[in-house]
């Protein structure tokens, strides 16, 4: 069942919009190289280091303010713990860390656990050892492509191993790797600024409940708004019943089936008062539009959020 009364607006709304605002123009980075400062810790560690760590704690490392994130940490686009200004927060299903700003500081994640601060696609050769950093320069975290994937930033941006380095805003960024087999390979950021840390203390977006069953649906439906693809659509009740029956062999998924569970949660929403969900509201609008209010409310609220594509072996 759905909780009684709205979400609550805030931290999800805004770092979903936050990442659209990127400006083009690097700073001079000399060489281009990304060393890493004497203040960091040598990246080609030992495997006690924080990217095999399971706590969330001070990094072994105290003087480079570097705390650890644990495997099956929550998605950042929940929110992060209270961190100075500046903090950028890297997550992937491995786990992951949060730094503090420092010029020369770097992050770097990739396939290898000795050679990066947080392992992704550990199990994917199509994902670089080293496949991209973070790199704190001129007030800003910086990220540069250093694999042979491309990065796919929102809105369908890519970042190749040939381009300039990309400035991150505060706020919220996914970033994906397309791996082997069209595997799916996500990297969440946060980087804080004041008004998120109050945001994220006072007012993190209350979402509606799912059954389990009501989530796969909703998440398959909006893969292309969870990856934060360019003009996204909901996929069709077809697309989705392939996609289900794949995930549940003989659970017997059919358009209509699908069609009902999507319909049951956009009842209980509109119930409670969301607006955008009635038929006689769209008007003119195409026959997707309560589709697009829908799953735009269910990320807006934080009920959907980029690591539900997990479960649909899609990342």
């Amino acid at each position: 069942m759905v909780e009684s009364g709205l979400p609550a607006a805030g931290f999800g709304q805004r770092l979903i919009r936050a990442v659209g605002r990127l400006p083009i123009e690097p700073p001079d980075l000399a060489t281009g190289e990304s060393a890493t400062p004497a203040s960091h810790r040598d990246l080609e560690r030992d495997e006690s280091s924080a990217s095999s760590s399971s706590a969330i704690d001070a990094h072994p490392s105290a003087k480079t303010e570097i705390r650890s994130l644990k495997t099956g940490h929550d998605s950042l686009a929940y929110g992060v713990p209270n961190a100075k200004p500046g903090t950028i927060f890297v997550l992937s299903r491995a786990g992951g860390v949060a730094i503090e700003p420092g010029e020369g500081r770097t992050v770097a994640f990739g396939r290898h656990p000795l050679e990066v601060d947080v392992r992704v696609g550990e199990d994917d050769p199509y994902v670089g050892r080293r496949q991209g950093m973070l790199t704190y320069r001129q007030t800003r975290w910086w990220l540069t492509n250093t694999g042979r994937l491309p990065i796919r930033m929102p809105y369908s941006r890519m970042l190749r191993n040939t381009d300039e380095p990309v400035p991150l805003e505060m706020g919220y960024t996914p970033l994906f790797l397309s791996g082997r087999s069209g595997r799916q390979h996500l990297i969440e950021v946060v980087v804080t600024d004041s008004q998120v840390q109050s945001e994220v203390v006072d007012s993190v977006p209350v979402g509606w409940r799912l059954v389990e069953d009501e989530r796969l649906v909703l998440a398959t439906l909006a893969q292309k708004y969870l990856s934060y693809e360019a003009s996204p659509l909901p996929l069709s009740w077809q697309q989705v019943t392939e996609h289900m029956n794949r995930l549940q062999p003989g659970a017997g998924w059919t358009p209509r089936r699908v069609e009902e569970v999507v319909d049951g949660v956009r009842t209980r929403l509109l119930h409670a008062g969301v607006p955008g969900l009635a038929r006689e509201e769209i008007g003119d609008q195409p026959r997707y539009a309560i589709l697009d209010n829908l799953i735009t409310e269910l990320i807006r609220s934080t009920t959907l959020v980029p690591t539900d594509l997990a479960p649909l072996k899609l990342a």
